[in-house]
């Protein structure tokens, strides 16, 4: 099966992620993604590829609906 063919919408989107960001680093992602990681999924015509990303969790307290932060640790300079 070729992939281009059956997801065209999908490889413009990498074609062009690959142009923003390097072939290397898009390269990458998606290799990590078909590896069990993830850090890339995608699907288009019934086809998918990668490994699915799980949605957020939204947690409500006081009628506010608040979600998790992921804070990046950052180096010291």
């Amino acid at each position: 099966m070729n992939l281009r063919e059956a997801m065209p919408i999908v490889t413009e989107f990498i074609d062009a992620c690959r142009v923003a960001f390097g072939a290397s680093s898009v390269n990458e992602s998606i290799k990590a993604g078909m590896q069990g990681f993830e850090t890339f999924y995608a699907s288009e015509n019934g086809h998918t590829i990668g490994t699915p990303i799980p949605e957020p969790k939204i947690y409500t307290t006081m009628r506010r609906d608040i979600q998790p932060l992921v804070i990046a640790k950052r180096g010291r300079q």
